[in-house]
């Protein structure tokens, strides 16, 4: 007698039955006034830059550097930010892994979007930065 094989949903290898993911959502601010468990922010007054500093084998953070709300450049280390390249088969993988296994960190914008003006262009106007937080668990 054959065992019949069964096929599971695609993110159920991911997840248990009983964990959902979950998003959380701080403004850029308050993240560098108060950085979460796992994250340090070194400030270089001379040189007006923050370095936000994690543990690449616990995060992933995709952030590139930036200009905060008071001026200064903010730097986030082990950050390939954007974007990120793959060359292989071998590397796919081991950002796959990375990426479903660790929590995330991305940079948001909200913005709120101003009526038509004359040149038909639509402006949007910037309200706050945050970091976004997503875990699978």
């Amino acid at each position: 007698m054959q065992k019949k094989m069964t096929t599971s949903k695609p993110m159920d290898r991911f997840y248990s039955k009983n964990s959902k993911p979950k998003m959380e959502v701080i403004e850029v601010e308050e993240f560098l006034r108060n950085p979460p468990p796992g994250f340090t922010v070194e400030a270089n007054v001379r040189a007006d830059v923050r370095f936000v500093k994690s543990d690449p084998e616990y995060y992933c953070v995709f952030i590139d550097n930036f200009e905060s709300s008071d001026g200064g450049k903010v730097v986030f280390q082990h950050s390939p930010g954007k974007k990120v390249k793959v060359r292989n088969l071998r590397d796919y993988t081991c950002f796959r892994k990375s990426i479903t296994s660790k929590k995330i960190y991305l940079l948001v914008s909200a913005c709120e979007e101003k009526a038509f003006s004359e040149n038909k262009v639509p402006q949007s106007g910037l309200l706050k930065d945050a970091v976004c937080i997503y875990t699978k668990a």
